[in-house]
């Protein structure tokens, strides 16, 4: 018998005698994180991107999300939320490994700043993008966002008194303190704070406004005007602790102690 069918021969019987084949060892299945894990990763990996719009009449954002997402490190189990009025906006969006190649691939405008602590970006959209060594420091960036922060929901109400005075002598005022917490010293708080506002204001009593002291983000928030010097005016204040001010946005944030605004 030829060799080679000798051979194919002892393969058949072998083949037929039961001998067990050798099996593939299937790949280990890789499990599904749960919700709460995706929850977990998102929270690691959330970032912050404040923009700052173009200066029109009607400030837009609507294809913030559209544009942003596909900057995200994966397109499922992703978490985008918008906040803000006004040219601020706030997105939280995730997830973002690397916050600082977020914003040197971005195309919405120009990165002003960048907080590595925080994760956080100040945007201008629209502007043509810089270098990274034009990035300014989490400090600049805070700054910015809490000046602009404290006008949300007030540019209605600056427009209506820059009817009556010049805008630059507008100021946005957001006050804190405990009386915010129930409707009684709210009421009380306002009666009491609208006459030493006002006081602040130079000019006629009769054209000193203190418009729509209401509740916004739990803090009291009006305009006032006219304001010659936002300075000297906070340096005036004896019934609140100044918190902070600026003069570039024409904004102060106070904190009044105790349940009922002061009496002095």
């Amino acid at each position: 018998m030829p060799r080679r069918s000798l051979f194919l021969l002892i393969t058949a019987v072998a083949l037929g005698s039961g001998c067990p084949r050798q099996q593939p060892t299937p790949p280990a299945a890789i499990p599904k994180p749960t919700a709460e894990e995706v929850k977990e990763r998102l929270a690691k990996e959330f970032a912050v991107v404040y923009l700052i719009l173009p200066k029109t009449d009607a400030p837009k954002s609507d294809n913030l999300l559209d544009e942003l997402k596909p900057l995200l490190d994966e397109q499922a189990n992703t978490r985008m939320e918008t906040t803000g009025s006004g040219y601020l906006r706030q997105v939280n969006l995730a997830p973002v490994k690397d916050v600082e190649a977020l914003g040197m691939k971005q195309k919405l405008g120009r990165v002003l700043a960048y907080d590595p602590a925080k994760r956080a970006l100040l945007i201008e959209q629209g502007v043509a993008p810089g270098t990274r060594e034009t990035w300014k420091d989490a400090a600049y960036l805070d700054r910015q966002v809490t000046a602009r922060k404290a006008r949300w929901g007030l540019e209605g109400k600056v427009r209506t008194v820059s009817k009556e005075h010049p805008g630059d002598q507008v100021v946005c005022v957001r006050i804190r303190g405990d009386f915010l917490k129930d409707d009684k010293h709210f009421l009380l708080g306002v009666a009491d704070l609208r006459p030493k506002l006002a006081a602040l204001l130079y000019g006629p009593a009769d054209k000193r406004s203190v418009y729509g002291m209401e509740i916004r983000d739990g803090e009291m928030a009006t305009v006032i005007a006219p304001v010659k010097d936002l300075e000297a005016l906070t340096k005036k204040i004896d019934f609140a602790d100044v918190l902070f001010y600026d003069t570039e946005h024409n904004v102060v944030i106070l904190e009044v102690p105790g349940k009922v605004a002061s009496k002095k």
